[in-house]
């Protein structure tokens, strides 16, 4: 039995245990309201005269989930992206089902029944990502010790592991088809599909592009950032920056939309700008973009993310090395490299790459499709 004061983001709370019965109560911001509130708990402990009523009310799972959240926002080794993801989960999948439920009435078979509903209608990956919001919050409430165990361990049940990913890639011809389709949308749009197929880069680092990031006279280009959601962020997916090659019909490309930005809008500040705005274009309407050039060139539609993929995939199978690849795409080890990619590799592991291997595919397709009759209509 007892009372302890603990901060749980920017809140103090009063966690109290009397007669076998636990609870916390926030308190504010006050730290000397919260010690001296604390103190006054203790004494009617000791006199035996606190009142059970202050069990009753039992926190809910959706307060548990918000203190999460919060911790996660005030996490370093957490980015914005990874709080809002969790965000939506919850208030899509886990809220509906547990949100004002207290977590001391969670039990193993309440959430038992909940992965069963949600196997049978989503993916294994999917449910994973679930289980962790779930598991989150009631971990916090374990801290705490509101509650013993966290119902979503040791279950009977077993997720499926995830499953290693498939790509759906273009080969160098449907690339070409591609970006010669592109050309209808504009030499912004040709620009950056080009950077996305032949530089590998994420779509979010092409976004955050800007001009002073690319060296025309080296040939190459600086990853220093991402843009998603409206927000630019100051570093990549995984926290560094990186120098990425660039052919060069990409560096045409930037050039041939350097010269037309800057007649049109001088001064202007990231390479994939909005028309109107001081800010990148939104990636939801590259998706729809790259989604319409696919159906004009006649092409499957893939993700806009498989477009990386497709970059991958096409250095390691014309025997580009596979340390190469990794350093290009900013993995953590080579073994990430082959994990992913290891059905493309056709030669070594290191040396040096083969010059412009992107380019030199692609220019003898866009032969191959020139006698062919070129871009359908």
């Amino acid at each position: 039995m007892g009372v302890r004061v603990r901060k749980r983001g920017k809140d103090y709370y009063l966690y109290i245990c009397y007669k076998g019965r636990r609870t916390a109560k926030k308190v504010g911001r006050d730290r000397d309201l919260a010690e001296l509130l604390a103190r006054k708990v203790e004494y009617l402990i000791a006199c035996d005269k606190l009142g059970l009523d202050i069990f009753e009310k039992k926190p809910t799972f959706r307060e548990y989930a918000r203190a999460w959240l919060d911790l996660i926002e005030h996490d370093p080794n957490r980015t914005s992206n990874t709080r809002q993801r969790y965000e939506e989960l919850l208030k899509k999948y886990v809220l509906p089902s547990f949100g004002g439920t207290p977590v001391t009435s969670i039990t193993k078979k309440h959430v038992r029944a909940f992965f069963l509903r949600l196997m049978r209608k989503y993916s294994p990956g999917t449910v994973e990502l679930i289980r962790t919001v779930v598991a989150g919050p009631l971990n916090l409430a374990v801290e705490d010790e509101v509650i013993q165990a966290n119902p979503c361990y040791g279950l009977t049940l077993k997720l499926k592991k995830k499953t290693s990913p498939t790509y759906d890639v273009y080969d160098v011809r449907e690339v070409a088809l591609f970006l010669e389709a592109s050309k209808r949308y504009g030499v912004t749009y040709y620009a950056l599909f080009s950077v996305l197929f032949k530089c590998g880069l994420r779509l979010g680092e092409a976004l955050a592009l800007k001009w002073e990031d690319v060296d025309f006279n080296s040939g190459f280009i600086m990853v220093r950032g991402s843009f998603r959601r409206g927000k630019l962020s100051k570093t990549t997916k995984t926290k560094k920056f990186r120098r990425v090659d660039m052919p060069p019909s990409v560096k045409e490309a930037l050039l041939e939309l350097h010269k037309k930005a800057y007649s049109i809008l001088p001064g202007t500040t990231f390479v994939f700008q909005h028309p109107e705005k001081e800010e990148p274009i939104s990636q939801n309407t590259v998706r729809n973009v790259f989604k319409r050039t696919a159906a004009k060139a006649g092409l499957r539609a893939i993700r806009i993310h498989d477009a990386r993929h497709t970059y991958a995939s096409l250095l390691l199978s014309s025997g580009t090395p596979v340390n190469y690849v990794k350093e290009q795409l900013a993995h953590s080890s080579i073994s990430m490299t082959v994990d992913r990619y290891g059905h493309y590799i056709n030669f070594s592991l290191d040396g040096p790459p083969p010059v412009s291997v992107l380019d030199r595919l692609t220019s003898n397709s866009n032969e191959n499709n020139n006698k062919e009759g070129g871009v359908k209509p």
